[in-house]
């Protein structure tokens, strides 16, 4: 559904407000709702292409030990769109596979950082938020471009690591530079830690000049923009995910709202304004309305399937897949498979 479907009893809910209210708790109604549970119409699926390079790449020499630490983390990855919030399963190459969170490199019965370049088929890592689409392997200038021509004059502050790894700060001691459009940058970024860019008319991009890599796609809503990266393995070519929708705030009456149910979307916008209220009963009452109303459309929509979900059980020994090298021989800190 449209807001605009939905706008006038929303309003008669809430009561007198402005616009701006108007959409916010509606916004915040649907967070709550999207928070409460794996509904299906929070979801979605979609492939993306993974950015590979080989594990000689991610080396440095011919030793596989000798890891390259810049490299490390991106001989399998794979960005995810500003849309996704989690992925909750992936597959690889139509393979299914086993998550891992971004502490498992510290895991004393794991492979460490290992696994960033072993073959291991049947786990993904979630290694976090950054701040670039592709990892910067070598120092670059970077160049802005604007896409709509009321963004000429814009400018985003860029924040960053230069070529020896120290932090950039501009002339006046300010962390971070000051990048205009079109006009590329003769400071070097070995990485990018944070991106503002004021909220504009349209799309602005950002391009590593020596690789003629994009480093940055930031919406005109998008002031702090930031992406979630899981590692693959190296070779991997097609990620299929099952994820959580991102919660998109609602700024007109042509926004589009993911949800079936227009019933719980009323109840869930009364749950925040007692909220708001502070009547915490009352808050409570309506939130168990729209969970019941989400939980009957849910329940009618899920498929009665005959078999369950499978758990297996894996230990933590070398034989065994967690490392990821048994099953593949000649890889593995020996060369040979198992260590």
């Amino acid at each position: 559904m449209v807001f605009s479907e939905v706008q006038s009893q929303v309003q008669e809910i809430l009561g007198r407000c402005t616009p701006t209210e108007l959409y916010k708790k509606t916004s915040r109604a649907i967070a709550m709702m999207a928070n409460a549970a794996q509904w299906d119409w929070a979801l979605g699926t979609v492939t993306l292409r993974a950015q590979t390079l080989t594990p000689q790449q991610c080396c440095v020499g011919a030793n596989v030990q000798n890891l390259n630490p810049t490299a490390m983390e991106t001989c399998g990855y794979v960005v995810l769109p500003s849309w996704i919030l989690t992925p909750l399963g992936i597959n690889l190459d139509g393979f299914p596979t086993f998550p891992r969170d971004r502490w498992f490199i510290h895991h004393l019965n794991g492979p460490g950082n290992y696994s960033a370049i072993n073959c291991y088929r049947n786990f993904w890592d979630d290694t976090g938020e950054v701040y670039s689409l592709m990892a910067i392997l070598t120092p670059t200038t970077v160049l802005a471009q604007n896409q709509s021509t009321l963004d000429a004059s814009a400018t985003i502050r860029l924040f960053g690591l230069d070529e020896t790894g120290h932090e950039i700060y501009d002339s006046g001691g300010q962390r971070g530079i000051a990048i205009p459009m079109n006009v590329p940058t003769t400071q070097q970024f070995s990485q990018i830690t944070g991106v503002y860019r004021p909220a504009g008319n349209g799309v602005i991009t950002l391009t590593g000049i020596q690789s003629g890599n994009l480093l940055g796609y930031y919406y005109p809503n998008q002031t702090n923009p930031m992406w979630r990266r899981v590692r693959v393995p190296a070779g991997v070519c097609c990620v299929t995910m099952t994820y959580k929708r991102a919660n998109t705030d609602i700024t007109g009456p042509d926004d589009w709202i993911p949800l079936w149910n227009e019933n719980a979307l009323y109840a869930a916008v009364d749950a925040i304004m007692q909220l708001d209220l502070k009547k915490y009963a009352e808050y409570a009452s309506a939130k168990q309305v729209f969970m019941q109303l989400l939980s009957e459309e849910q329940d009618n929509r899920n498929a009665q399937s005959p078999v369950g979900p499978q758990v297996l059980n894996f230990s933590s020994s070398p034989q065994d897949r967690l490392w990821g090298w048994g099953a593949y021989p000649g890889w593995g800190p020996n060369g040979g498979g198992n260590p």
